[in-house]
């Protein structure tokens, strides 16, 4: 049940694409990866992390709010597998990825979405019909494997950056996943506050668990979707 008119417009405009006859549904989590190439201006959640890591800064970050963090490079595998276009053409309409900006602040380019499909496989297979319905499903979650708070992600991206994350009392921020405005003391650690949404000033209300079952889709598009310790340890591997 959507709690927000935003999750209730999204629920209206799924129910009248289904009455269409090739009508899919693809339910997105938030995703997780590179900045899209043609951004102007604001930054992702996973960016903004980079940033408060590599500066040290106190940031607050939600524990109870749990999200199916997916890969933006599986979804563009199953976005590949409903419109039948091959991994091969992915570079093109993706763009290379870049890498983070290195100590030097020198940014390179990289074919890291080449680097990713080698690892974790790239081939594009039928969708499978469910054998024991004779139907095909038409509404697919598009979610990773392991829910997560923003604080628990947080973890993870501070580990593959190699640097410590310690739990601290509460800064001065108070909005939002809001930085402080001071850096902290210890050069490798970088210091957060774990904390309730309740705590947290918010405009909008926000629910607590959407987190996503998402096996139907790896069924039916023969894949699995990618932890994200393994796609930050791959993304950081230069660091």
């Amino acid at each position: 049940q959507p709690c927000l008119v935003y999750g209730q417009t999204k629920l209206d405009f799924e129910r009248s694409l289904l009455q269409l006859e090739y009508g899919i549904v693809l339910r997105l989590s938030n995703m997780i990866g590179p900045p899209g190439p043609y951004m102007q201006g604001g930054m992702k959640f996973l960016q903004w992390l980079e940033g408060n890591i590599t500066s040290r800064s106190h940031v607050s970050l939600k524990n109870d709010e749990v999200r199916s963090f997916v890969c933006i490079f599986d979804v563009i595998k199953v976005i590949a597998h409903v419109v039948g276009i091959s991994v091969g053409c992915l570079e093109s309409i993706c763009g290379p990825d870049e890498k983070v900006t290195s100590s030097d602040n020198s940014t390179q380019q990289s074919t890291r979405i080449r680097e990713y499909y080698n690892t974790f496989g790239c081939f594009i297979t039928p969708i499978n019909d469910d054998t024991s319905t004779g139907k095909q499903h038409n509404v697919y979650n598009v979610g990773g494997p392991d829910p997560l708070s923003r604080y628990e992600l947080a973890l993870l991206v501070a580990s593959a950056m190699h640097v410590e994350m310690e739990v601290s009392p509460e800064a001065t921020a108070t909005t939002a996943g809001g930085a402080a405005k001071r850096l902290n003391a210890k050069e490798n650690v970088w210091q957060v506050s774990s904390v309730p949404s309740a705590s947290m000033t918010s405009i909008v209300a926000s629910p607590r668990n959407v987190a996503m079952d998402s096996s139907v889709t790896e069924n039916d598009f023969n894949m699995k979707f990618t932890p994200l310790k393994n796609y930050l340890a791959t993304k950081y591997t230069s660091i």
